[in-house]
């Protein structure tokens, strides 16, 4: 994608304008053109019915005042999941699916943000950007980006109660000052209408609020701001979402951002600035998303199990970028070495036991040195990045421990427990021992899989363009059952490897799997609740959302757990508590009784950004 600029040319209209237009043919096309790819007519105005009812409410809210209409859509992960956050690259679509937004530039030029929600569920809220910097920045001098990571992992939402919807919309502004500290924050009101896209799903909801925000920023106070680049703007809204307290990387904002409508993203993370590719989808399947229902709430202890899975990340690579220098000094001074001479030097210079064996590495020692130049992060457990055979990038896992302790992690490291206590140890998590081998490969199968589906698709697209093959041939659907062995593959190693799966999805999946024209399926985000996605064959998902209605939403038995989760919640003596299993209850019984929002058909939309009608 070669257009690196971040610019917005769009022009502001008032609400009552944009209302004598929102049905018109002039904006049905821009929306099929932009957001929704494949929507037949009614399909159309029932989103521009949404745009109405943001709108209207807008105009009630805030007045008449010229500004910008807004989509942010949802993003799936159909492939990969979390390599962003190790600095590897990741494969991710935007769906049909999206929050609209009406935003107008403060009108007294103040940085006051004021939000209004048509959902009920979200209370409207209104806060000062100099008023939440100054309490956020309390004690921190410097404004690098070093510091912001270190300030929003020791002080997440400070003073904000965690997992409140609101953290979302003030960590862009927040971080936008932090980048841009000699700019006068002007702020903005802000309407956010009736969302299509799952809350709590494992679509990034949270992120699409949180690329909206920055968007609302930016068309507030983006003349003031020197020329960026859009792969700067990417890290930037990666890094702002810190401040709700995950330290999750960017690629959820990326492709939400940067969305290609009917294809997908490799999200090329192991650049110094990030960038995209685009590649071509298969024809000739369908996509259903399917909600479980049982929401990963970030409030409720996703956030620990969240940063759990992140300190494994963090342990695993600085563990391997002290252990593969170590090995090739080793090599380097003393020459060829004996086989088995790197299990022997483990054990002799860490005190733990690696898998081994090592018959490549110790084979050619040399490549260690090599190994060593081109690793970053665990993400770069890719045999493309490191420049080296599968098989060497295979045993490199193998150099960790199965499992670490603090005390552990302080010996191999060189440093005290103390200070290993306060860079890796996760508040909140049960775990003495952190997972470091397995994590490990699991990014490596991850980059391995990843690297051939991408090889896949383009091939298929190449050979359907040149005319070489078509859609209905034998040829194509082969490529399309190595996409669907991708998704399923990819799947086990995130259940097996990096335990990121729960009971209830798995269920969902094993239903889905014996669904009519199942191919693949697979969770997306974070796991522990949320979504799926299932791809079926073409002419199917009637067919497949029928099976899902009378096997899963259809049993009663299989929400018994969930249900008696949320009534302990419901009669906790924490308000907080108390308050979202009562809203998580509420939830659920709408979503069963409205499965049309629970499963769904989804086609690849377009990224965000104002809906310019000129």
């Amino acid at each position: 994608m070669t257009d690196k600029k971040f610019e917005l040319f769009v022009t502001g209209r008032k609400p009552s304008e944009l209302l004598g237009q929102i049905e018109s043919q002039v904006f049905l096309d821009l929306l099929k053109t932009t957001a929704y790819p494949g929507a037949d007519r009614e399909e159309l105005l029932g989103h521009a019915a949404r745009y109405r009812t943001c709108l209207e409410f807008h105009l009630d809210t805030f007045g008449d005042q010229a500004g910008f209409l807004l989509r942010a859509p949802g993003r799936l992960n159909i492939f990969t999941e979390y390599l962003d956050m190790c600095g590897g690259d990741h494969l991710s679509a935007t769906m049909d699916r999206d929050i609209p937004v009406f935003m107008t530039p403060s009108p007294d030029g103040g940085a006051g943000v004021r939000v209004a929600n048509t959902s009920p569920i979200f209370k409207d809220q209104e806060f000062s950007v100099d008023g939440e910097f100054a309490r956020f920045a309390e004690g921190c001098s410097s404004r690098t980006r070093e510091a912001w990571k270190e300030h929003s992992w020791q002080h997440p939402h400070r003073d904000r109660r965690k997992g409140d919807w609101t953290n979302y919309l003030i960590g862009p502004w927040l971080r936008a000052a932090w980048e841009w500290p000699d700019i006068p924050i002007r702020g903005a009101d802000l309407t956010i209408g009736p969302s299509t896209v799952p809350i709590r799903g494992g679509t990034s909801s949270s992120s699409a609020l949180v690329v909206l925000s920055f968007l609302s920023f930016w068309l507030s106070n983006g003349h003031r701001v020197p020329p960026t680049d859009i792969r700067r703007v990417c890290r930037l809204l990666g890094e702002a979402e810190w401040y709700v307290g995950t330290r999750g990387g960017a690629n959820d904002q990326t492709t939400i951002l940067r969305g290609e409508a009917n294809g997908i993203l490799y999200n090329l993370h192991h650049l110094s600035l990030l960038d995209s590719r685009a590649l071509p989808w298969i024809e000739g399947v369908e996509m259903i998303l399917c909600n479980s229902l049982w929401e990963a709430d970030k409030a409720l202890g996703a956030n620990t199990t969240f940063n759990l899975r992140m300190t494994w990340i963090d342990l695993a690579e600085n563990y391997l970028a002290t252990v593969i220098p170590a090995l090739g000094k080793e090599a380097a001074d003393n020459g060829k070495l004996d086989p088995g001479w790197i299990y022997r030097f483990i054990i002799a210079k860490y005190n733990y036991l690696p898998a081994g064996p090592f018959p490549v590495l110790e084979a050619d020692s040399s490549v260690l040195r090599r190994i060593e130049d081109r690793f970053q992060r665990l993400g770069s457990l890719d045999a493309t990045l490191l420049d080296v055979s599968w098989e060497v990038a295979g045993e490199l896992p193998r150099l960790l421990p199965e499992r670490a302790t603090m005390k552990e992690v302080a010996k191999v490291l060189g440093i005290s427990r103390v200070e290993a206590m306060k860079r890796f140890a996760v508040p909140g998590a049960d775990d003495s021992e952190y997972k470091l081998r397995q994590t490990a490969l699991f990014f490596l199968k991850e980059n391995r899989m990843s690297r051939e589906l991408e090889q896949t698709l383009l091939e298929a697209d190449g050979r359907l363009k040149s005319g070489e093959i078509t859609v209905d041939s034998v040829a194509y659907q082969v490529y399309c059952s190595k996409i669907a062995s991708g998704m399923n593959n990819i799947r086990e190693a995130l259940r097996n490897d990096f335990e990121v799966s729960s009971p209830q999805l798995e269920r969902l999946v094993a239903i889905a799997l014996r669904g009519p024209g199942a191919m693949g399926v697979k969770l997306t985000g974070a796991g522990g609740g949320g979504c799926i996605c299932i791809l079926v064959e073409n002419g199917s998902a009637p067919r497949m959302m029928e099976w899902l209605d009378k096997e899963y939403f259809g049993r009663a038995e299989n929400f018994r757990e969930y249900r008696a989760i949320l009534e302990r919640f419901s009669t906790s003596s924490e308000p907080d508590e108390r308050s979202l299993g009562e809203e998580k209850k509420a939830n659920l019984e709408e979503a069963l009784a409205n499965l049309d929002s629970a499963r769904m058909t989804v086609r690849f939309s377009s990224g965000a950004g104002p809906l310019d009608l000129g």
